[in-house]
């Protein structure tokens, strides 16, 4: 699961997986230039409270989908056995335009990578 939705939501960008016994949520890795990222989260860290709570995945989906763009969230984390705390300020996600074109000087592999990207 991935937590950081599309639009003018709010955007953690860390996808999580449940341990088995759900005593705890494990980061399974965290975006580059995430909020997550950016304010200390890392993978493998494992969460077990958020606004010091104590949280199962579920919760934690709950909790930070009622969030806004601009709110901060505490969790709570075991990072190597040290207990440890990360305040996120949760930001809005902003679609970037792209384009997919073709080099001017393409091999012919270049070629047909780009076909096939675009369908041809």
């Amino acid at each position: 699961m991935t937590i950081g939705r599309c639009g003018e939501r709010d955007f953690l960008a860390a996808e999580l997986e449940d341990k088995p016994d759900g005593d705890f949520i494990v980061i399974k890795n965290v975006r580059a230039g995430s909020p997550a990222y950016e304010q200390g989260l890392n993978a493998k860290d494992m969460i077990i409270a958020l606004d010091g709570a104590r949280v199962d995945k579920d919760t934690f989906e709950a909790l930070i989908a009622a969030k806004r763009p601009g709110d901060t969230v505490r969790i709570t984390v075991f990072r190597f056995d040290d207990l440890r705390t990360f305040d996120i300020k949760l930001t809005g996600i902003v679609g970037a335009p792209y384009r997919i074109v073709p080099l001017p000087h393409a091999s012919d592999q270049q070629k047909r990578i780009y076909e096939a990207w675009i369908g041809k």
